[in-house]
């Protein structure tokens, strides 16, 4: 506000117009916006291009149009304008990041409040009905059995049960696991009243390892896996007997066949050594006898300035089920996508064209075609002068 309130005093002493600065005023324009600055967004100042350009090179600082008089006391007064101008990017360089900061920080604040009140409710419907969420337990199991050798209800745990089966291993926590080894490892370490010791068995894939961003840790199942004698590989005090299951009998012979071929190509591209060994020597499995299964990639080229960008992979997707060989029904047809934004916009576009279709959009009450219709039914009637509802309501 200072810097913007003492240039315009310059010119305005100078008895200089606006308009005799260059590019209608740039200049002098500049420093009127550091006087409204309290109303302004910083992002419409302009320290750089075409401005800055001028000021350095120290030409075309006026107009074309300007008298030869107002050059001259332009030029006089160019080197007070020029500091003030340098000054005045200089405090914009060192406040801008902390403009944001505050910026992002306002923003978030009724956010922030709202979820705070949202949690401070949720713990006292906890302390209320004595409950705990689900998500709660693998920590507060890991805080009170980390400094525990043999922790107590781990022992009353392992006299129950003997026999363990974890499933889709791969998928499980470091923080999990870690609350499970001081179990397991009792259970395989004690006998029962007969002299049996305890049994655990882990079944999984790697390969199939979804669940990352919920702390799944495939390294984990990979290390277990191992037939390398290390601590991580093996945090138990027996021996592990490892089995490979070599034959996939669900899918057709067909698709495995292209799946061993596939991960087979892309290992030799992977970085991570133990990934691109995992698909290297992990990956031939042996068919069944069930055959007619088929594999199709269809590639799109990449669209930047079209405005139906979006479309490119419903349309694609309905052209592949319009073609599909008459021995596939629709509802044996299944669309997977990466994301859920994906998902509704195939869906959307399917449905459009006369495919009915199931996702978790469509089931859904709000869009049931019945409700929609009395929904747009009660629009159309309380705003009879809207178009668009009545639109809505025939569509």
């Amino acid at each position: 506000l200072t810097i913007g309130n003492e240039g315009l005093k310059i010119i305005n002493e100078s008895g200089v117009e606006i308009t005799d600065f260059s590019y209608k005023g740039e200049l002098p324009g500049h420093f009127m916006k550091l006087t409204k600055f309290k109303y302004l967004k910083p992002e419409e100042l302009k320290f750089d291009g075409r401005l800055n350009k001028t000021i350095e090179e120290n030409k075309n600082l006026f107009s074309g149009k300007c008298s030869e008089y107002s050059k001259q006391v332009i030029e006089t007064i160019a080197s007070d304008l020029k500091e003030l101008f340098y000054k005045s990017k200089r405090l914009y360089n060192e406040t801008y990041g902390l403009y944001i900061l505050n910026k992002l920080i306002i923003e978030s604040l009724i956010p922030l409040a709202v979820l705070n009140y949202i949690n401070s409710a949720l713990e006292e419907l906890k302390v209320e009905n004595n409950i705990l969420l689900n998500a709660e337990f693998n920590q507060k199991i890991s805080d009170t059995i980390k400094n525990e050798p043999a922790p107590f209800i781990y022992e009353r745990l392992g006299e129950k049960f003997r026999y363990f089966f974890i499933d889709e291993m791969q998928d499980t926590s470091k923080l999990q696991w870690n609350n499970l080894i001081p179990l397991i490892e009792n259970v395989l370490s004690s006998e029962n009243t007969i002299g049996e010791k305890g049994k655990l068995l882990l079944v999984g894939d790697a390969k199939q390892s979804i669940y990352r961003w919920r702390g799944g840790k495939a390294e984990q199942f990979i290390a277990l896996s191992s037939s390398e004698n290390k601590k991580e590989n093996n945090p138990f005090y027996v021996e592990k007997e490892l089995s490979n299951l070599d034959t996939n009998y669900r899918s057709y012979a067909e698709i495995i066949n292209f799946n061993n071929s596939f991960f087979k190509h892309i290992s030799q591209f992977l970085t991570n050594q133990s990934f691109s060994n995992l698909f290297l020597e992990g990956n031939n499995q042996n068919i069944n006898k069930k055959e007619g299964g088929y594999v199709q990639i269809s590639f799109v080229e990449k669209q930047i300035n079209d405005e139906n960008k979006e479309l490119i992979y419903p349309k694609k997707v309905l052209d592949i089920i319009k073609n599909l060989d008459n021995s596939f029904k629709k509802n044996e047809v299944c669309v997977l996508t990466r994301t859920k934004k994906q998902g509704i916009d195939v869906a959307n576009y399917l449905a459009e064209n006369g495919i009915k279709i199931i996702s978790s959009e469509t089931l859904l009450i709000k869009n049931n075609e019945k409700v929609r219709f009395i929904i747009s039914l009660l629009y159309a009637l309380q705003n009879q002068s809207n178009k668009e509802y009545k639109i809505e309501l025939l569509y």
